[in-house]
């Protein structure tokens, strides 16, 4: 499986799998973290799994649905932004 633009490892575990569950064998069979950011084109391997919910597979590829949630770098540097005062309240 080939990452797109965007998508983070439990994107891809949605695509391939329809759920999560399978979320930790993917992890294991690429060697990565849950926080590693994935390239556009990298391929990842999918480890067969009992988990795999066929009705959430078959609905994504029908819709061609490819989630891709990861974090851009404009909504990293969003998130940065200390400038409201906000998390003061909690110090």
């Amino acid at each position: 499986m080939k990452a797109q633009h965007n998508q983070n490892i439990i994107d891809l575990s949605l695509q391939a799998y329809g759920n999560t569950q399978s979320l930790m064998a993917m992890l294991l069979a690429n060697d990565i973290s849950l926080t590693d950011t994935l390239e556009a084109g990298q391929e990842l391997i999918t480890p067969a799994s009992k988990l795999k919910d066929d009705s959430i597979v078959q609905y994504y590829q029908a819709r061609r649905i490819k989630p891709a949630t990861a974090l851009t770098e404009l909504d990293q540097n969003l998130t940065e932004d200390t400038s409201c005062n906000y998390c003061k309240f909690f110090e």
